[in-house]
């Protein structure tokens, strides 16, 4: 089986989550013996040698008749707009719309999580649906970190960091800078730091790739999520994974995680609450190595990797073209 994977963006080097699924998912499904291909390149959707072609989120194309179409849910667009409150926003309407057309268009469909929307319009449609969920084991290579930052993981006291963009009020960076402003006693390390310029109590290390990430949530303590809408986000799967404890608000597919070991979830996100919650972290030994074992143990075991994640996919390939 000949399997495309095909954005607009660049699959093979972005640093998104939409990007590193797609890769993670090739590299699973090439371990079973699928030839895959990531392409954002639009000559490759009329190459007759896919069969299956394979859409992400609000990249959508014109409909291929040739081959299987496959589209996977990231999250969606209006769901982010109605957590947000960005009702004027109109690109957001025109990535609505793409993503509608991906689904109706679409033989089978995927969803990082249960309950978005179009994943349940997708079922009353009678489409071939799967929920795939994300993995955590995105790859083993550790990567070089700043000098800077080496020294404060080295560091006293304790390790919060904050992976995502800091001027992206949809990742909630707004509630860590309230939380941070109530009163001294937290470093943040923030990667890659945008959002936080100016700021003394918060070290940004600039654009990291996702080996470095490992890197820094391999030293850290503790990782920040006070996101008002996400998907299901892989940040927080990979620092459940390597034992870290996460705040993180009741979004995306924190609902539906098994019962990790670490997760303190966040009822409102706002920054007293997250600051207080930090503060009661941080007070007890939730920080000691023997403790992060143990919890990096724990969640391996339970939370799905990518391996899993492609053989739901393939599985429900199948299970269309069986139907078909």
């Amino acid at each position: 089986m000949k399997w495309l994977q095909w954005s607009t963006a660049d699959l093979e080097n972005g640093l998104g989550g939409v990007e590193v699924h797609a890769r993670c998912l090739a590299r699973e499904l090439s371990a079973i013996g699928v030839r895959t291909t990531l392409s954002n390149d639009p000559r490759d959707l009329k190459r007759m040698e896919f069969d299956v072609i394979h859409l992400h989120g609000s990249g959508v194309t014109p409909f291929s008749t040739h081959a299987i179409r496959v589209h996977t849910l990231h999250g969606t667009t209006f769901g982010r707009m109605a957590a947000c409150r960005e009702w004027l926003w109109p690109g957001g309407y025109a990535a609505e719309l793409r993503e509608v057309r991906g689904v109706l268009e679409s033989n089978v469909v995927l969803s990082v999580r249960p309950g978005l929307s179009l994943f349940e319009i997708a079922k009353r449609l009678g489409k071939t649906v799967e929920v795939c969920w994300n993995g955590w084991d995105a790859g083993n290579e550790m990567g070089e970190l700043s000098k800077s930052v080496k020294a404060r993981l080295s560091g006293g006291g304790a390790r919060w960091i904050f992976v995502g963009r800091g001027d992206d009020s949809m990742k909630g960076a707004d509630r860590i800078r309230g939380a941070l402003g109530l009163k001294p006693g937290v470093d943040l390390i923030a990667a890659p730091g945008l959002g936080f310029e100016g700021r003394e109590d918060v070290l940004a290390t600039g654009r990291l790739d996702s080996s470095q990430v490992r890197s820094l949530m391999a030293g850290a303590d503790g990782l920040l999520i006070p996101s008002r809408y996400e998907g299901h986000s892989l940040v927080l799967l990979e620092a459940l994974s390597e034992g870290l404890v996460v705040l993180a608000t009741r979004v995306g597919g924190v609902p539906y995680l098994p019962s990790v070991r670490g997760l303190e979830i966040l009822e409102s996100g706002d920054a007293r609450e997250l600051r207080e919650t930090m503060d009661r972290i941080q007070s007890g030994d939730a920080f000691a190595d023997s403790r992060k074992i143990e919890r990096r143990q724990e969640n391996r075991k339970l939370l799905p990797k990518w391996r899993n994640v492609a053989e739901i996919a393939l599985g429900a390939v199948e299970r269309y073209k069986r139907k078909r």
